[in-house]
């Protein structure tokens, strides 16, 4: 996955900082004269909303570097010691909730999950529930196309009544086919659920996996996850890339606890 340099990070800071303490000391200085003229109670409210917000937020901040340094190393550590095939699953199965996407974005999206399930050894099922027959032509093609699917099964579902309801039935589909497999491997199956859009860099798969294997009693895993934005609005940008960054580092600190809170619908993986 892409990453940004945390230097790089930290110069882009000193701006907008420098620029929000120059307009915070304006208005200290204006208003100083008239301070004394607060209640004591405003002020004391103020200091302790301020308090408590940027309090929380060193707190989250250290533990996701605590996290991302000390326990995240140590679990790749514990990846390593463990066989290559045993870090995997038997069988893979995928929701793909895809409505009338561009055609570009879903030969993408799905070259790179076919990619991704032929760096592993485990077999796929892969669910796509799509809002039309020009969908289906696309990715059949692509599936096609793909130099080794002999161990991918590709399962096309029609949505109509929206994304919640596709994501539903296609769930449907791969209890069904759970329940009528006699392959006890099947239980120890994976679920990714991914959007339609969301494009999966080399050795995803290949990294997240292996947390099952090794931790029995995990429940999901979801990622680090970068938005690709296609405008000529930086401010737009740096929007989606804050709102990704802080989603990342919540997360992080959330981990400690092994307790995350929500998952997105972009990428996670499940138990079956």
């Amino acid at each position: 996955m892409m990453r940004y340099g945390r230097d790089t990070a930290v110069a882009s800071l000193l701006r907008p900082f420098l620029f929000y303490l120059f307009i915070a000391l304006a208005i200290i200085y204006t208003l100083y004269p008239y301070i004394e003229e607060l209640k004591k109670g405003t002020l004391i409210g103020i200091a302790l909303i301020g308090l408590w917000r940027y309090t929380f937020m060193i707190l989250n901040y250290s533990r996701a570097a605590y996290y991302a340094k000390i326990i995240y190393p140590r679990y790749r550590k514990r990846i390593e010691t463990i066989p290559f095939e045993t870090r995997f699953p038997n069988h893979i199965y995928f929701v793909v909730p895809s409505y009338k996407e561009d055609p570009w974005v879903s030969t993408e999206v799905f070259q790179s999950l076919l990619s991704n399930i032929n760096e592993i050894p485990s077999y796929a099922t892969i669910v796509v529930a799509t809002g039309s027959a020009y969908d289906d032509s696309i990715i059949q093609n692509i599936f096609e196309a793909h130099p080794n699917t002999s161990k991918i099964t590709l399962i096309f579902q029609s949505q109509s009544r929206g994304k919640r309801i596709a994501m539903g039935h296609a769930l449907r589909a791969i209890s069904r086919k759970i329940n009528q497999s006699k392959e006890s491997d099947d239980f120890n199956s994976i679920t990714v659920f991914m959007d339609g859009d969301t494009y999966l860099p080399q050795g995803t798969l290949l990294r997240s996996l292996p947390f099952f294997a090794i931790e029995p009693k995990l429940g999901a895993v979801t990622t680090n996850e970068i938005a690709y934005i296609d405008s000529e609005s930086k401010w737009y940008k740096d929007w989606f890339n804050l709102k990704f960054a802080q989603r990342h580092i919540l997360f992080q600190s959330q981990s400690i606890s092994k307790r995350v809170l929500t998952l997105t619908g972009r990428f996670s993986i499940f138990r079956t």
